[in-house]
């Protein structure tokens, strides 16, 4: 499917002015936020804990984990925990 035809099926393009007028201004995603919101705590600070442990976590285990303490509201795939802990840890950083 051509990025155009893309664009006509789905017309709506959420920018940052957008997000701002929905109440979004912290960048997080829909699934991180239902993730700090039943962790009661930032996810960064969760992620950087299991990773931190030892022994060190993988992060499919994370991945599992983070389905169990969120009784199973958020389900990814331990490639989205790792990608999540490296935006996280950027946008720390900046």
């Amino acid at each position: 499917m051509s990025s155009s035809s893309t664009a006509q099926r789905f017309p709506l393009d959420i920018d940052e002015s957008s997000t701002r007028l929905l109440g979004v201004t912290d960048g997080l995603t829909p699934s991180q936020r239902l993730a700090e919101t039943l962790l009661g705590q930032p996810l960064a600070a969760y992620l950087s804990d299991k990773r931190n442990a030892r022994p060190v976590w993988s992060w499919r285990l994370i991945a599992e984990q983070l389905a169990a303490d969120t009784g199973g509201a958020v389900t990814v795939s331990h490639e989205t925990v790792r990608a999540w802990a490296v935006l996280l840890d950027a946008e720390a950083a900046a």
